[in-house]
Formats: C-alpha cells, sequence, structure tokens
C-alpha cells in the first residue's frame, strides 16, 4: 500500500520547514482516519485510540513548536519512538492488549509505595485519602478475580521482544545526549549540539515513527481479527 506521506527514512523532509509542516498534515490526516474506524468496546478500542490521540498530539507539538530548541524536539522524537515500541509490543494479541493497560495498576502500586510508604493521611489530605482508598479498592478487586498484572518494562525490555534492538540502541543514545543534562548539551560546541545536522536528524526520527505506527497498526489489527 502506499502513502502520501514520508515512509522512507532518507526521504523524510527534516530541513524545509513548509516540506515539513505538509509530511506532518498528512500524517495527521491518516491519524484523524484511523481514528473514525471502529475498534469494537473493548481494550483494544482503548488501546488504539489512546495512542493514536498522544501521537497525533506529539505531531501537533512539533508542527507547532518547529523553531524549539534541540531538547524539546528530542522529547517529542524519544516519545514517538516509545510510542511505537509499546504499539508492537501491545499488538502481539488480544492478550497482551489487555495486560499492557492494566500494568497500569503496577504504576500505581508503584506510585503508593513510593509517595505513601508508612504514612497515614489524614483527613484534611483529600486527594491522598480517595487515593488510597481507590487502591485498596482496585487491589481488592484484582485479588477477587485474580488477576495477573504484568510488571512495567522499559523501552528497551519491549524493543528486546519486539525485535527492535538494533533501532532502539540508535534513537535512544541519540536523544539521551539531548534530554537530559549531559556534558554534551551543556557543554559542548553548541554548532553541533543545536546544529542543522543534529536538528535534521531528530526532526527525521519524529516523522518516521510516526510513519511506522501508523502503517503497522492498522495491518497489525487485522491480523489480530482473523485470528479469533
Amino acid at each position: 500500500m502506499s502513502y502520501e506521506f514520508a515512509t522512507n527514512f532518507k526521504k523524510v523532509p527534516n530541513e524545509s520547514e513548509d516540506s515539513i509542516i505538509r509530511n506532518v498534515n498528512l500524517l495527521i490526516s491518516y491519524l484523524d482516519l484511523l481514528l473514525e474506524q471502529d475498534y469494537g468496546s473493548g481494550d483494544l478500542k482503548k488501546f488504539v485510540n489512546e495512542i493514536l490521540n498522544y501521537l497525533k498530539k506529539l505531531l501537533n507539538r512539533f508542527r507547532s513548536n518547529l523553531d524549539e530548541e534541540i531538547d524539546y524536539h528530542s522529547w517529542i522524537a524519544r516519545n514517538t519512538y516509545e510510542l511505537f515500541v509499546l504499539t508492537k509490543y501491545g499488538l502481539q494479541s488480544h492478550e497482551k492488549v489487555s495486560e499492557v493497560i492494566l500494568t497500569a495498576v503496577d504504576d500505581y502500586r508503584d506510585i503508593r509505595k513510593k509517595l505513601f510508604k508508612d504514612s497515614e493521611p489524614v483527613e484534611e489530605d483529600v486527594d491522598r485519602v480517595e487515593f488510597l482508598s481507590s487502591m485498596e479498592k482496585l487491589d481488592s478487586i484484582i485479588d477477587e478475580h485474580e488477576i495477573d498484572i504484568e510488571k512495567w518494562k522499559s523501552t528497551g525490555q519491549m524493543a528486546n521482544e519486539t525485535d527492535l534492538n538494533f533501532e532502539h540502541g540508535i534513537i535512544f543514545k541519540l536523544t539521551s545526549k539531548y534530554v537530559h543534562p549531559t556534558s554534551l548539551f551543556l557543554f559542548g560546541n553548541k554548532n553541533f549540539v543545536q546544529g542543522k545536522d543534529s536538528k535534521k536528524a531528530i526532526f527525521s526520527s519524529t516523522q518516521w515513527y510516526a510513519a511506522k505506527l501508523i502503517t503497522y497498526m492498522p495491518n497489525r489489527i487485522e491480523e489480530l481479527k482473523s485470528a479469533t
């Protein structure tokens, strides 16, 4: 199937603002088409819609802030890549889709452990009381139905399970130099760090991983439907 937006990394526009905006507009238009599709009413619908809506938000931020510095755009590129990995990981099966969604429970538990360990909420602290009360109810439901909660996995672990190790090494190494206060970012040659070539690589990555996600998702969903 052919697409109007760029699907080859070397052909992704990364210099001309007009070309970049044109390509991103096409990506967003295709996202809107995907969001109009019927994905049922269960976990698959929630999984797909949340991912597509977040990707659309990332692309809108990217398109509207092309003049921002490289750390801003590196975060967008990294999140777009992580979203693609999560998509491939989750769409391995219907069961995996549900497992990924339920992984949020592990995150909730981690927050409870880190923020509220060995502390009793006072009545005036309404937010804390409500959170801990909700967690108790959630734990009860999980125990009652004997639901297995998958432990949170890093993007690197998910990449390893979806044959994306090579790409992971490249994009994580590249974006890590700019999304953290590394020595390179703080003290390196600004003509390189904030230079045209560095920004072009980041711009290409955002659009390319968005395209990869958009082209992968519908085909994989059809495969899942055929397997049931």
